[in-house]
């Protein structure tokens, strides 16, 4: 039988949870976005491939994964994130890329070569 809406809706927002400890911050929790939100940071990505990436980019990337201890995004505007430090901000967006973005790209990536 196939899936209805309920099952369908059900997985929305419930990428798995990635936690860290960076230090001076405390436990840093990070969670796959939605696959609409993924696909435009990977393709701004590859825009950038070869060269430093804007701050906005590695922003909308951080801010894109962050969340709370109920899951919820934890900013609203990817602005915010740029205040933190720049060796926090690499930290927590090199987690993004490597523990959550990475794993997603590779998945579409191996469903595409079918």
């Amino acid at each position: 039988m196939a899936i209805g809406r309920e099952q369908l809706v059900a997985q929305f927002d419930h990428g798995a949870v990635t936690e860290f400890e960076v230090e001076g911050l405390g436990v840093v929790r990070l969670r796959s976005p939605a696959f609409g939100v993924w696909y435009g940071i990977v393709q701004e990505q590859r825009a950038h491939e070869g060269s430093l990436l804007p701050d906005s980019v590695i922003a909308r990337t951080v801010a894109a994964c962050l969340v709370d201890d109920d899951n919820k995004p934890l900013v609203s505007d990817p602005e915010e994130v740029l205040r933190l430090p720049p060796a926090t901000m690499m930290a927590i967006y090199n987690r993004c890329v490597e523990d959550v973005m990475q794993l997603r790209k590779s998945a579409v990536e191996d469903e595409a070569k079918k």
